[in-house]
This record gives structure tokens, sequence and C-alpha cells, in this order.
């Protein structure tokens, strides 16, 4: 990249937010000198021998001096697949690819839902607010309060038909339908219906039931109960 440049590897038309980064990038490059000689670690997780040590790193990040984060436990103890967990963690902190979060970094021009069109594409919106989606809950039985905000998605009440154990995970994969419908429409041009969406959680809940203890294997049954009952 020092050598050729950046320039024959990006899209012809920049914004003008990528734009000035990289008239930055190009001046760090321009003062950054190569050389053959191996690069040296300078971290308190160095070994003796100068590789990373992970497990200590882990440590450190699991380690807490306070009380639990309850938001935290509900993605991260969750059983969900890695891609998942880290997409609910994204989603209560609102970082996922939204269209307010797009326009906030000059990446689109407007903020407004493309399956709604009529409200700011936010996080909250998509998962609780959009047409299908809040009929989505309502139609599984799940009563989302006025207001709710996916930050506040670890307080989401439970039905009394669903089971206890492993709701968090229940959550984040009606969470995750959501959005695969969501960006299905708006990149595939799928066509989606509120019945092929339930239909969908249904079939994944089958393959997630594989994911919880032994032990729980009769919660997987009851999730695919959960969802027939509202087909």
């Amino acid at each position: 990249m020092c050598e050729t440049g950046l320039q024959q590897h990006l899209v012809p038309r920049l914004s003008t937010a990528a734009t000035a980064e990289l008239v930055q990038v190009q001046e760090i490059m321009a003062n950054t000198q190569l050389s053959t000689a191996p690069d040296r670690r300078l971290s308190p997780m160095i070994a003796l021998d100068g590789k990373l040590q992970t497990s200590t790193l882990y440590k450190l990040l699991k380690s807490s001096q306070g009380e639990p984060d309850a938001t935290a436990k509900f993605i991260w103890s969750s059983s969900t697949p890695p891609r998942v967990q880290f997409f609910g963690w994204l989603l209560v902190h609102d970082r996922v690819q939204s269209k307010t979060n797009l326009h906030r970094r000059k990446i689109v021009d407007a903020v407004v839902c493309d399956l709604s069109g009529d409200c700011p594409e936010t996080a909250t919106h998509l998962i609780f607010e959009c047409p299908v989606a809040s009929s989505f809950w309502r139609t599984v039985g799940v009563q989302v309060p006025a207001g709710f905000c996916v930050s506040s998605l670890h307080q989401l009440p439970k039905p009394a038909h669903v089971p206890s154990k492993h709701f968090e995970t229940l959550i984040l994969l009606c969470c995750w339908q959501i959005w695969k419908r969501r960006n299905g429409v708006i990149f595939r041009q799928e066509d989606m219906s509120l019945q092929q969406l339930i239909a969908s959680c249904r079939s994944e809940s089958k393959v997630w039931a594989a994911r919880l203890p032994h032990k729980d294997v009769a919660v997987g049954d009851q999730w695919c109960s959960f969802f027939s009952l509202a087909m």
C-alpha cells in the first residue's frame, strides 16, 4: 500500500467524510518508514518468548470489580451462535448498521426506514416498531411495553407460555430473524411475510435447540410449539 497507494483499491465515489479520511491516511503513510526488522510488541500481556498471553487478557476482560452487567449477562450467557451474540451486543448499544447510524457516518442521505417509509430507522424501530416486527411480537404473544427500547432487551416481559430457561436465547433468535428479514427485503428484494418470518423462527429454533445443554432438550421442543401456535 505504501508503494502503490490506496486509491486503486477504493470505489470511485467516496463520501465527503471518506475523502477527508483518505487524506489523513495518505499523510500517515507518507511519513511511514518500512523496515525489515522484526516487529516488537509493547504490552504488559507479553510473555518472555514475545508471544501475547491471551489467557491473561481473557481473564482481565472477564473480571469485574462491581455488580455484573445485566445486559452483558443476557447476551453473552445465551446459547446463541457467537455471531448472534455479537449482533445482540451491537443491537442493545444501538450500533447495528441502521440508517440512522449510517446517516450519522454520512454513508446514506436519509434516515427513513425503507420498510415502513415514515419513521427513522433506529435499532429499536427495526426490532419493535416496524409494522411486520410489531405484528410479529403480538402474534407470538410477547407483549412489548409502549416505548420499550432495545437497550432494555434483557427486561422484555416473558409470556406465561414460554419456558423461563434460555428465554434470552429465544429472544435473540427472534431479533436475529427480524434483522435477517430486513436485510433480505432491502438488499435482495425478498418478500417475506409475517407467517414466513414465524416459520423461519421455528426452523431456526430446531437448529438452535442443539446448542442447549442435553438436560434442556425439551426447551427446544417448546420453542417449536411456541412458534407453531402463532402460525
